[in-house]
């Protein structure tokens, strides 16, 4: 926003965390873009605290360890502020936290909280599809939370396992495990080809304790996914939104995307909005759908309570949904925006590296070296800017100065990589 004042308030500081993770740049720069004080808030010192767009840096208790020391130092912040700040978890759990403890949080910090009555629906898949369900949105076939009986008389082949709550769990407000799953089982997900495969992987969750659910696997490439981002108002109704398909994933089978581009598909436009209103779902936040051949259509796969990564990419295809949150934290005029489709496309390259590395070990899922090249002739990398250069080429230089040191100093734990600092969340 550099060069003119904007039409709205900024007197509210956004608070980002984790501000040292992919998702916390892409905030980070879309706040700063847009002129609102930012703070980047993390366990330890990172990369991005090097942005230009921050006005303050602030190391703070680790939630996953101690959640409530974490919420008190938001208190304690908030409580010498002019205004109240404005919040922007850029994880489940930490999203989790804050709404869990609203109560505590909500006279001093602006948030679009979910009350606690509605929370599951938002954060496990079980009443989440029943949500969908009742909004006419197709599924894949799916089993919650099934018994033995259920196991038994499951037909569909390959399947997976996944758990309902992915990536933490809460009893209460007492935090017990964080990543619990790909911990045990190697990823988001365990495949099973035939009857007997599925009984043992059931039984080897049921034994970890962990609540799950087993779908139909769908078929395709990582292309056949698309994601929505948007920003809900108060009355349940989309104001801003950006969709994109994957190029690349990682890894390529159930992960993270490390290429995207930016296509509006209106089908997954209507079918979340029809979501978002029969949830109830207020604020920034996001869902997943995958194309299957034999239905024809766009299957709604999961939605995600907070807005994350691919915000920098929102921005970039001139929908901030960082500043939407903002204006609907501080109770201002959202805005209509429609997204630029095409052009640049998005690329995390250390997570493209990694999701490449682990193709090459699996024939089916490897890529020519065409595919491979193609997104790198014109691209944005999701930290990496020249208007902003520092954070990025920090991240981008560690693996080379770690290559380096390893080569020149193999006896030396510290090195060169030593003058780059600890970075967390990467």
């Amino acid at each position: 926003m550099a060069g003119r004042q904007p039409d709205y308030s900024t007197d509210s500081k956004a608070l980002v965390f984790p501000a040292g993770s992919v998702a916390g740049y892409g905030h980070i720069q879309s706040l700063g873009l847009a002129g609102v004080p930012v703070a980047a808030l993390n366990p330890d010192v990172c990369d991005n605290f090097r942005s230009r767009y921050l006005c303050e840096r602030h190391i703070v208790p680790d939630p996953t360890t101690d959640h409530e020391a974490f919420v008190q130092w938001l208190v304690e912040y908030a409580r010498h502020q002019a205004h109240k700040p404005v919040l922007f978890m850029g994880e489940d759990v930490y999203a989790y936290i804050v709404h869990l403890y609203q109560d505590e949080l909500s006279p001093w910090c602006l948030y679009p909280y979910i009350p606690l009555d509605k929370l599951d629906r938002f954060f496990s898949k079980q009443p989440m599809f029943e949500c969908a369900s009742q909004a006419g949105l197709p599924l894949p076939r799916t089993l919650m939370d099934p018994a033995e009986d259920d196991l038994a008389a499951w037909d569909t082949f390959p399947a997976i396992i996944k758990p309902l709550v992915p990536r933490f769990t809460f009893r209460g407000k007492k935090l017990l495990d964080t990543t619990k799953f790909p911990q045990l089982f190697g990823g988001k997900a365990i495949w099973v080809h035939d009857r007997d495969e599925l009984l043992a992987a059931a039984q080897n969750v049921s034994k970890a304790d962990i609540a799950y659910l087993v779908q139909e696997y769908l078929p395709g490439p990582n292309d056949y996914f698309c994601v929505i981002k948007y920003v809900c108002d108060e009355d349940f109704e989309i104001r801003s939104v950006f969709t994109g398909r994957k190029i690349r994933q990682q890894p390529a089978d159930f992960g993270t995307c490390a290429v995207g581009s930016s296509e509006y598909v209106p089908e997954v436009h209507e079918l979340s909005a029809r979501f978002c209103k029969a949830a109830g779902w207020i604020g920034g936040g996001g869902a997943e759908f995958k194309w299957s051949d034999r239905d024809g259509r766009w299957l709604f796969i999961e939605h995600n309570p907070r807005l994350d990564f691919w915000v920098g990419m929102c921005a970039l295809k001139g929908v901030n949904l960082p500043l939407q949150q903002y204006l609907l934290s501080t109770g201002q005029e959202l805005t209509d925006v429609r997204q630029k489709d095409g052009g640049r496309v998005w690329i995390d390259v250390l997570g493209d590296r990694a999701g490449l590395k682990w193709r090459q070990a699996r024939p089916e899922w490897r890529n020519s070296l065409r595919e491979i090249v193609r997104p790198y002739l014109y691209f944005n990398e999701a930290v990496f800017n020249w208007k902003d250069p520092v954070p990025g080429a920090r991240r981008l230089a560690r693996p080379l100065i770690g290559k380096l040191r390893r080569v020149l100093f193999p006896t030396k734990s510290a090195g060169l990589a030593g003058r780059f600092g600890k970075n967390s969340g990467q």
